[in-house]
């Protein structure tokens, strides 16, 4: 590659987005593997990276600001479990602090 500035300056670019993105961390990881010495390959993986982000606009976590500090935890398997059984939805994570 004749000219990396652009290879690393879009997989930095693309470090911030995994924050929000977490469906892409580990094409990212890769792609950043080859930071020091990309390749037309790296370059290939990186703009293939793009294409997906391009297609898949809608997805990702949604951050919004809250006056509340809690933080609420949740996995599929907890939801399920709640949902089955009828129960209200998993506990945020400030209720199982105990003081």
């Amino acid at each position: 590659m004749a000219d990396p500035t652009a290879f690393r300056s879009l997989a930095g670019a693309l470090q911030y987005l995994t924050f929000t993105r977490p469906d892409i961390s580990y094409a990212v990881q890769q792609i950043c593997l080859h930071m020091h010495d990309p390749r037309e390959t790296h370059l290939t993986m990186l703009k293939r990276t793009l294409r997906y982000l391009r297609g898949t606009l809608d997805f990702g976590l949604l951050l919004r600001h809250s006056a509340s500090t809690d933080l609420a935890v949740y996995t599929m398997l907890t939801r399920l479990v709640a949902q089955t059984r009828g129960a209200p939805p998993p506990a945020t994570l400030s209720s199982w602090v105990t003081t």
